[in-house]
């Protein structure tokens, strides 16, 4: 089995939280070349954080968003790459937001997984995150990130275990943060905890 890296090389982000988080963000779990931005999404094909620090960031916040003002070389691209693990999980706790994975282990593929569909004997964390919500209480909504079926699964189990709302955030990918409205879909959700 592939034990979640974050929870090896950072396990004080495992998960991302304080005791002011409002909204906490689910993955699902790290693509095989997450070691290239080291941290939760961090492969050079995901569009999270940029979309995080355009939206939430003083330093870069955009009112119109366009895709090219997050895609590669820009600014903000250049700005993600030089951020570290402390960084961007002070970003988010910053702004009230928690972030964790639903997939703590699987098992290995020849594809590492690289698309949610592509992972094998998921061994889900419903304890951990039902845990995660009871003690930090504050928490009022969960968004997933993408709409896989694995993400609709836990979805649907954790609304059984827990009065929060729960919604579905576009795929940060590229090919889909790349269609227009995507990005606004992101403010709105953060922004109305």
């Amino acid at each position: 089995m592939i034990i979640h890296p974050i929870k090896d090389k950072y396990p004080q982000y495992y998960p991302v939280a304080d005791n002011n988080s409002k909204i906490l963000i689910l993955g699902s779990f790290p693509s095989k070349d997450w070691t290239t931005g080291g941290f939760y999404y961090g492969s050079p094909q995901n569009r999270f954080w940029h979309l995080i620090v355009s939206l939430l960031d003083e330093k870069y916040s955009i009112t119109d968003f366009d895709y090219s003002q997050i895609a590669k070389d820009s600014d903000i691209d250049l700005y993600v790459r030089k951020m570290n693990a402390d960084e961007k999980a002070t970003l988010l706790l910053n702004n009230n937001i928690a972030l964790w994975d639903i997939v703590d282990e699987c098992a290995p593929s020849d594809d590492w997984p690289s698309e949610d569909y592509k992972i094998i004997e998921p061994k889900l964390n419903y304890s951990g995150i039902n845990s995660l919500l009871e003690t930090h209480r504050k928490i009022s909504k969960v968004l997933f990130t993408g709409k896989s079926d694995i993400k609709k699964q836990f979805a649907e189990e954790l609304r059984k275990m827990q009065s929060v709302e729960i919604d579905f955030l576009p795929s940060p990918t590229c090919r889909v943060i790349s269609q227009s409205g995507q990005s606004d879909k992101w403010l709105s959700l953060l922004t109305t905890a």
